[in-house]
């Protein structure tokens, strides 16, 4: 099924060619949040920025060159990072099919689909955005299948290196619990870079809370192998503390944050419940709250690595 999100790789010169604002507008509508679309650390960032630069004409008005900066900063926010070297020796389109090589799942976004190059995955080009590109989808409705809460979020923790589960009710539950290690499972299957964190805050004075302790070995007891591959997976009992209310369940990561409505709890597929990314404004609120622990108070935390 779509998942509700989707790695991009980009050229230079797509960059340096949608000039007009209307394009550049809907490069930035398309690669900010709450777009599900995520550019890829691919060439790296300052690799990028200096190939973007370099290929602008120097006789360009100022406010072209102004407009390619804000767009460039933009691009910047939020990049999916991978273990994998661009190698200068052959061109962009065959370095993205190493790309495909190695487990990339997404968009390629190219200048031009001539010359063309046998590239499994989507592609889009300058002439797409040329006729009007079509707005992503931000939000899902999903039946209340662990299965299909997962399917809808795997690309999320897949790409990911920061992973914050934000339910107050969490617990081993069956049906929560289900959820909550399919996620695990995701987020390193074909992951593109290593280290990855998952942690998970939880209201341990509810009716479904554990300690911190007793979550994590729990957790260490069922899946030993599945805990090796997190360089951390932590476990965090919150309360109030004012400034903000504990209710809605939250997946959040540097990528972006996503609500899901009744939270992570199977219950069965007559149910459905929306997820939805969350806007970059709501995203930086609930990011201070729940993953800077700004907007909650930390009782303890137990952590496995």
């Amino acid at each position: 099924g779509y998942a509700i999100l989707s790695a991009c790789f980009h050229t230079p010169e797509i960059t340096i060619t949608l000039e007009t604002r209307r394009d550049s507008k809907d490069l930035e509508r398309e690669f900010t949040l709450p777009s599900p679309r995520v550019p890829g650390n691919f060439p790296k960032l300052k690799n990028f920025r200096r190939q973007v630069l370099k290929g602008q004409s120097v006789d360009v008005p100022e406010h072209e060159r102004m407009r390619l900066e804000v767009l460039l900063r933009l691009l910047s926010e939020r990049r999916v990072e991978r273990d994998l070297d661009y190698d200068g020796t052959i061109d962009f389109k065959h370095n993205l099919k190493v790309v495909e090589e190695h487990a990339f799942r997404g968009v390629h976004l190219i200048a031009e689909r001539n010359p063309a190059i046998d590239l499994t995955s989507e592609s889009i080009s300058i002439e797409d955005f040329r006729d009007g590109l079509d707005p992503s989808v931000s939000q899902l409705s999903v039946t209340k299948l662990a299965e299909d809460l997962c399917n809808a979020l795997r690309e999320f923790v897949r790409l990911s290196s920061s992973i914050t589960l934000v339910d107050p009710f969490f617990g081993t539950k069956p049906q929560t619990w289900k959820t909550f290690l399919l996620l695990l499972e995701a987020s390193i299957e074909s992951a593109p870079s290593a280290g990855k964190t998952f942690h998970v805050l939880f209201d341990g004075s509810k009716a479904t809370g554990r300690s911190c302790r007793y979550l994590a070995d729990t957790l260490n007891r069922e899946k030993p192998d599945l805990v090796k591959d997190f360089s951390d997976i932590t476990f965090k009992d919150i309360r109030e503390n004012g400034n903000s209310a504990v209710h809605n369940r939250y997946l959040m990561s540097e990528l972006g944050g996503v609500s899901i409505g009744h939270g992570f709890e199977e219950s069965n597929e007559r149910e459905s419940d929306d997820v939805t990314i969350l806007d970059k404004a709501v995203y930086q609120k609930r990011f201070a709250e729940f993953v800077e622990l700004a907007g909650v108070h930390l009782e303890d935390q137990f952590s496995l690595k």
